[in-house]
């Protein structure tokens, strides 16, 4: 299928058949529409009617509407949202559940419970009690036959019925207001940053973007939102005002960083004592940090419960954020991030420095081409001094040689291109240098898929 074609796949047998393990998942896949693996499609009602969704959800009998639910959208650090907030409420003794996209290694780690991956068992028993519903609607065709992203809502929002969890966390795929997961009736909504991306499907500019995160705002439910540009902000509160939702905004340095014994701590007014996570490094995920209390705080308080410093602590000592900011050696320092805006590398290199990584430091980086890849290149050099770029993702990966002459022309910094990622990462074995992976999350996936491969 060509990857502008907007149709449904070719049908490969007549039914849809029972899974029994991953390698069957994997195959069963290929009957559903992915825009995830594709360059060019429409994001509007026509491409992702809401009503197909609402539709799948109401067939399962709804069973979204049966577990209280977190909504999270926003351009950047929403899934590091997800995480924390999923940590916290966690260690206050709730049950969990958290769907996340995209994944770094394994499909299955879009659906969590308790901070667990679906099983492959519970995977197989899931979707198979939703096969006969979802073979009904492939002999209809593609008006009724879900996407693979709607699928995997779906999915999760029944596994979380049936897991019986106590509050179920969605992060919204893409925009917000089409996306999948705008079937939900939270009892909370969330917006992180907002920046200019996705620009061909969400809008060129602020403004729209932001009415399209803005999408999943509902009636006189109330928001949190982080700090965002003025013209953002303008369009999300107009669209709030409209649906009369209360607003919470707070602000990016509600966790602050301070530094105790020449070390960078963080300071979360107004719980007064400084923490030295070793999982919370640089801006982004101290905003993110921030964000995830502050729901964290709003949705105890609903429940007459107390938020308390311990808990932050307990949730801190044991969070996991992979491929954000993660260490993977120490010698030579090897550090994996799928950073992917000027944004986010922005954030990357203040990490770096707090965390005092050494120099001379090589990146290894892909990029996708929907990205604002000269502004990316720009401040990818204020952190490398040298690079291999490399292509993750072929259909919508920028061609790692103009990556490379355009890097040089920008930078005046040496470069080079390797297309597979593997041979890129060895190839920094070579120059006894501080390893920096970053520029997509697939690139992160793929090397940490190969783990073995990055023994130093």
């Amino acid at each position: 299928m060509s990857t502008t074609d907007q149709s449904q796949p070719t049908k490969a047998t007549e039914k849809l058949l029972p899974i029994s393990d991953d390698e069957s998942f994997l195959k069963f896949i290929q009957a559903f529409t992915n825009y995830e693996t594709m360059k060019n499609y429409r994001c509007d009602d026509e491409t992702m009617p809401l009503e197909r969704m609402r539709s799948l959800a109401e067939s399962l009998g709804n069973p979204q509407d049966s577990v209280p639910s977190i909504h999270i959208a926003g351009t950047k650090g929403k899934g590091t949202t997800c995480l924390i907030l999923e940590t916290l409420l966690r260690k206050q003794g709730y049950r969990v559940g958290t769907y996340t996209s995209p994944h770094l290694k394994n499909l299955r780690e879009r659906v969590r419970v308790d901070g667990k991956m679906i099983s492959e068992t519970d995977l197989v028993e899931t979707l198979n009690s939703m096969l006969s519903e979802l073979d009904r609607r492939y002999q209809l065709g593609p008006e009724a036959f879900p996407t693979f992203f709607e699928m995997m809502t779906a999915l999760a929002m029944h596994h979380f019925q049936r897991a019986e969890v106590d509050v179920a966390i969605y992060e919204v795929g893409l925009g917000g207001r089409l996306d999948a997961t705008n079937i939900l009736q939270p009892e909370w909504t969330a917006i992180t940053g907002i920046g200019l991306e996705h620009m061909d499907k969400l809008g060129n500019t602020l403004s729209s973007i932001a009415k399209e995160k803005a999408g999943i705002i509902k009636e006189n439910t109330p928001l949190v939102l982080a700090e965002v540009d003025p013209e953002a902000r303008e369009a999300i509160f107009s669209i709030a005002k409209s649906k009369s939702a209360p607003i919470l905004e707070t602000a990016s340095k509600r966790v602050q960083a301070v530094t105790e014994d020449g070390k960078i701590a963080i300071l979360i007014p107004p719980y007064g004592k400084a923490l030295h996570p070793n999982n919370i490094r640089g801006p982004g995920p101290r905003a993110d940090l921030g964000l995830a209390i502050t729901i964290w705080e709003e949705f105890l308080a609903k429940r007459g419960q107390k938020a308390e410093l311990q808990t932050i602590e307990k949730c801190l000592s044991e969070l996991e954020l992979p491929g954000r900011v993660e260490i993977l050696h120490e010698s030579p320092m090897t550090i994996l991030d799928g950073a992917h805006t000027p944004e986010s590398l922005a954030s990357l290199a203040q990490a770096l420095n707090e965390e005092s990584v050494p120099r001379p430091r090589i990146g290894v980086v892909a990029l996708a081409q929907d990205k604002r890849l000269e502004e990316c290149l720009e401040q990818l050099g204020h952190f490398v001094d040298q690079v291999i770029f490399t292509q993750a993702d072929s259909v919508r990966g920028a061609d790692p040689q103009e990556l490379s002459e355009t890097f040089y022309k920008i930078t005046q910094k040496e470069s080079s291109w390797e297309l597979d990622p593997h041979s890129a990462y060895e190839n920094t074995k070579q120059s006894n240098c501080s390893v920096i992976v970053t520029g997509s999350i697939y690139l992160v996936g793929a090397l940490q898929a190969k783990s073995s491969r990055l023994s130093p």
